[in-house]
């Protein structure tokens, strides 16, 4: 599980719609590396 704090600013809406779209796939690039290497280590033993 991979969390992230995203904090929320009505007069910035366009700019926090952008940060939330980039942070989602700052996310999932993590997760799949992480994914990656456990299945490198496991593979290894």
């Amino acid at each position: 599980m991979l969390t992230r704090d995203l904090t929320y600013n009505e007069a910035n809406t366009l700019a926090k719609d952008y940060e939330e779209q980039q942070l989602y796939r700052d996310m999932q690039r993590d997760i799949v590396q992480q994914l990656i290497r456990r299945l490198s280590a496991v593979k290894a033993i």
